[in-house]
């Protein structure tokens, strides 16, 4: 078993870093600059955790961050990002991630079809497009017939869809996410995703579609990845805006334009049945084709008693 070691990203490793992530099935969530965009809005120490620092053959975006002596250290970026986890030629046991004294630690991996995880308490679940698959194909053998129908009635109903990779883009759909992240008592700084979009729409690794109706702007997705997977990673909508199947016509515009520029799979990001069954079954209309992934928290004793010490303390 190799002693996990730590790789920080410096000018001289970051492309060997990207061109590992990109042979072999890493995610945009992998890569350098999202997680250093992590480490600037969330102040944390980033690295990767990696076999060997000189020819690693496996990596996993860290990180770390401390608050009254209570370490939490995350084996994906944080923030929105559903998951991350290790790549690499060969599985890594989650037992050297465990945590020691006054630490919490998380993991979330890479999204898979197999069992081999399954032994792990916790599992996440994502659904998926194959964009091998032509668009006909697509179109009316993976879309269910509901959300078909749907997008049939938005084009019906004259909605729509404008594509941008500006940031003229973005302050359009500012709006919306600044109301969604109201909605929902969301603090990350909006900039996060305005640096975000301006850096991967220039690589042509990310797109914003809106949905206009009678010229106003009700609905829009983040959309962003590389070349194995393309991810619907941020949607918001006008609060008071009745659906009229715009939401589902924004996921078949931005299948196609996946399809079109070389991704391997569209992926509808992180499903929860329980907490949230109309989206769930939203996206599965999308794509029934389930992906798992492995799920691991772990928490010190000591990191709990500190942690409730600092609560009564203030």
């Amino acid at each position: 078993m190799h002693k996990l070691k730590k790789l920080y990203v410096n000018l001289s490793n970051e492309g060997k870093i990207l061109n590992f992530i990109n042979i072999n099935g890493g995610t945009v969530f992998h890569e350098p600059f999202f997680n250093k965009l992590i480490q600037k809005y969330h102040k944390t120490d980033f690295y990767y955790s990696v076999d060997s620092v000189d020819k690693f053959k496996v990596i996993c975006p860290v990180h770390v961050s401390c608050n009254s002596g209570c370490k939490y250290i995350s084996f994906k970026p944080l923030a929105d990002v559903p998951y991350g986890g290790f790549i690499g030629d060969y599985s890594v046991s989650l037992r050297q991630i465990k945590p020691k004294f006054i630490e919490r630690v998380s993991y979330a991996g890479m999204p898979i079809t197999n069992e081999k995880e399954n032994y792990l308490p916790l599992v996440g679940e994502t659904c998926m497009v194959d964009l091998s698959l032509s668009e006909e194909d697509i179109f009316n053998k993976v879309i269910n017939s509901k959300r078909r129908n749907m997008i049939r009635k938005a084009i019906k109903n004259n909605i729509k869809i404008i594509k941008f990779d500006t940031l003229d883009g973005f302050e359009l759909y500012r709006p919306l996410l600044e109301e969604l992240h109201s909605r929902l008592c969301y603090h990350l700084d909006l900039y996060f995703y305005r640096e975000l979009f301006r850096h991967y729409s220039q690589k042509k690794q990310a797109i914003l579609l809106l949905a206009l109706f009678n010229d106003r702007v009700c609905s829009g997705n983040f959309l962003i990845g590389n070349k194995n997977i393309f991810h619907y990673y941020k949607g918001a909508s006008v609060n008071d805006f009745k659906s009229v199947g715009q939401g589902e016509l924004l996921q078949w515009e931005g299948i196609k334009w996946a399809k079109q520029n070389g991704f391997k799979y569209y992926d509808l990001c992180n499903l929860n049945k329980e907490k949230l069954p109309s989206l769930y079954r939203f996206k599965i209309g999308i794509s029934s084709n389930i992906y798992r992934y492995p799920i691991y928290n772990k928490t010190s004793l000591s990191y709990k008693i500190l942690r409730r010490i600092n609560r009564i303390v203030k």
